[in-house]
């Protein structure tokens, strides 16, 4: 049942997330806190510590990706906090769900990008909603596709 409360915790953080990262381009450390402790709490219910050493791996490659300049830092915290909730062997899945996520993210802003240049501005009537600059809103990839192998793991009974 402790994996139910967590799951909706997920999930709800992950709503306010995308939200955040859409409308300011920020992914506060509060919520990623809280994502992390929900994940760990979904994580652990299951016998599977041999993934330290794969979120460990993770955090080294995506924490040179971020001194590169090709992800935010908290971008990188936000899959950190998501890898503690899956087994080891579903990351790989996590990471392809993600970058497809970002893609479908990608396009939409394309779309919209191009919309508001060549046609009605679609951003007149979505006002709250206006990026306060530019870029990608990857969290709402990475909320997307760590929810759905989350997801995947409760339906199963993978965290049970």
């Amino acid at each position: 049942m402790l994996y139910i409360s967590a799951f909706i915790t997920l999930i709800y953080f992950s709503l306010i997330i995308c939200f955040k990262d859409i409308t300011e381009r920020e992914i506060p450390n509060l919520y990623v806190v809280i994502i992390a402790i929900a994940s760990f709490t979904l994580g652990f219910t299951t016998s599977d510590f041999s993934k330290i050493l794969v979120i460990i791996s993770l955090g080294i490659v995506l924490i040179s990706f971020w001194l590169a300049n090709l992800i935010g830092g908290g971008d990188v915290k936000l899959i950190l906090a998501f890898s503690l909730a899956i087994p080891a062997n579903d990351i790989f899945v996590a990471t392809i769900l993600v970058i497809l996520s970002g893609g479908v993210v990608s396009v939409t802003y394309l779309l919209l990008h191009f919309c508001g240049k060549y046609g009605p501005n679609i951003w007149d009537g979505l006002s709250t909603l206006r990026p306060t600059n530019e870029g990608i809103p990857y969290g709402v990839a990475i909320c997307s596709g760590f929810a759905l192998v989350i997801f995947k793991n409760v339906v199963t009974g993978g965290f049970s």
